[in-house]
């Protein structure tokens, strides 16, 4: 077996690209980490992050850009994710065994309902989406697959949060007086706000979103938890605030706990 040469010239089907040490490699994967957090990058925060010139930070961004792992806003010059690393993303998420389980029982929920329903896991304290059964009304509630959003902010974050261990959930939340993000004015805050919050998740096996991640819309969601006690994701339902009436709820809460419980014994 051959010996791996870190000067070694890589090429791609659309050609050949100039020699770098493995170092720029971990560089490059540093970028597509910080796009994690951020919508798009521009030389000039990769370079001040990452301690390198900007000359460097191009060069990388650019054999990336060829590899469709990123792709530059010719207006902005920024760069942001590329088709390429979307494709990887959803083909990790597809087989996600938590995915195979609950595909066909969320668009059994959505069909009951007819609201946008959402399979979410928890990635660190954020919620991240993987499955969607898009609603069936003209007025719905559209995200997207992969889509992120802070977990104290939703009710599947919610619903994971809170069939969580004290300890794990002292991980993810060290700081007992953090202050909180929040987005509108009903978000949440504050530690002890949150706990409140999943106390009543707790009592009543699924959780809410009132306008919390935004003006326009509601939800609820209740966790899928094995046998173990392992939280595996949870289901959501998303639907605008214009639908939303006194009790929606107490109406929608049991119709999703009882999808996440068969998600549960299908595992």
């Amino acid at each position: 077996m051959g010996n791996l040469d870190p000067t070694a010239t890589v090429k791609s089907p659309r050609g050949s690209f100039p020699s770098y040490p493995i170092g720029s490699v971990g560089n490059a994967l540093q970028m597509l980490l910080m796009l994690r957090k951020s919508p798009s990058l521009r030389v000039t925060e990769v370079s001040h992050e990452l301690n390198i010139a900007p000359s460097s930070a191009h060069r990388i961004l650019a054999v990336l850009q060829q590899f469709e792992f990123v792709e530059q806003d010719v207006t902005t010059r920024a760069y942001a994710q590329g088709p390429a690393l979307l494709d990887i993303g959803l083909a990790a998420v597809s087989h996600l065994p938590v995915r195979q389980a609950a595909h066909q029982l969320i668009r059994n929920l959505r069909d009951v309902t007819g609201e946008t329903t959402e399979l979410c896991i928890l990635d660190g304290p954020d919620v991240i989406v993987v499955d969607v059964a898009e609603g069936l009304l003209p007025l719905r509630v559209v995200d997207d697959l992969g889509d992120r959003m802070p977990a104290h902010l939703t009710a599947a974050g919610k619903a994971m949060l809170s069939r969580m261990t004290t300890a794990d959930l002292g991980e993810l939340f060290p700081d007992p007086e953090e202050q909180l993000h929040t987005v509108t004015e009903r978000s949440i805050g504050t530690r002890a706000l949150l706990d409140q919050h999943l106390a009543t998740a707790r009592e009543l096996g699924y959780a809410t979103n009132l306008g919390e991640a935004g003006p326009e819309f509601v939800g609820v969601a209740a966790a899928i938890v094995d046998e173990t006690g392992t939280v595996h994701g949870a289901v959501t339902l998303a639907l605008p605030w214009a639908r939303a009436a006194d009790g929606f709820a107490s109406h929608l809460g049991p119709q999703v706990r009882r999808t996440a419980e068969t998600i549960s014994t299908v595992l």
